[in-house]
């Protein structure tokens, strides 16, 4: 009769074969999915010559302000020109971990599937702040594990791009 040590040891063996198996199964599926992805990825090199729209204001000859235009109010500004109070608050309350995260805030993403199975959280999300601007510009707001995807995938594209 073999000893119950040389038994675990043969047990761990077949198990950790097994879980090699499965792991690379699970790899090999995640990569094909993602390469089937990667082909329909809008491209990011669009945000080079990013231009939204701005009012459009019309003026008279003597410098009178006849009337704006404009299908959103925007008004664009530098970086600097952002107090850094709200920029810190925009941080605070869109994406706490903005300067850390590579895109995509892993742990966030997991707290919130724990959340939503244990019915904790029904809306909302754990989006960072480039997830949103991914959302914003190249994809829509469906909600779908598709768009999901592409999201993640093209936040890692532009926070690998632009730093």
């Amino acid at each position: 009769m073999a000893k119950p040590e040389r038994r675990w040891r043969r047990w761990f063996r077949r198990f950790g074969i097994v879980a090699l198996f499965i792991a690379a199964a699970m790899a090999g599926t995640a990569g094909g999915v993602l390469f089937g992805f990667v082909g329909d990825l809008p491209q990011i090199s669009q945000l080079d010559d990013y231009s939204p729209g701005t009012i459009t204001r019309v003026v008279g000859r003597n410098g009178a302000l006849v009337g704006e235009f404009a299908t959103e109010r925007r008004q664009l500004v530098t970086y600097d020109q952002i107090p850094q109070v709200l920029r810190n608050a925009i941080i605070a309350s869109e994406d706490a971990h903005f300067f850390t995260n590579p895109g995509i805030d892993i742990r966030a993403i997991l707290a919130l599937g724990v959340r939503r199975v244990l019915g904790m959280q029904r809306r909302g999300g754990a989006s960072t702040i480039t997830q949103q601007l991914a959302r914003k510009l190249f994809l829509t707001d469906e909600v779908s594990l598709d768009r999901k995807i592409r999201e993640w995938m093209l936040a890692l594209q532009i926070e690998k791009r632009y730093t």
